[in-house]
């Protein structure tokens, strides 16, 4: 499961035009992804295209998700 998470949100990434990079958290039981980046907008998209888009494709991936959660975060440190 954490390979084809890594897959979609590479893709994700690549859709929003993101090159910064993105820390995740997930919490299985709850069915939540906790997301950390500078740039919270460029992955939710214009009135939110993006996060739906890629809401509806994790819910197919995976029956017990529920939400993204978005943390905006100063920097990033490689």
């Amino acid at each position: 499961m954490i390979r084809r998470f890594n897959n979609i949100l590479s893709k994700w990434k690549y859709d929003a035009n993101l090159n910064e990079s993105i820390l995740y958290d997930v919490e299985w039981d709850k069915g939540f992804i906790t997301i950390y980046t500078t740039k919270p907008g460029y992955l939710i998209g214009h009135e939110g295209e993006l996060v739906y888009r890629y809401m509806d494709i994790m819910k197919a991936e995976w029956f017990n998700f529920k939400e993204f959660k978005f943390k905006e975060v100063r920097s990033c440190v490689y």
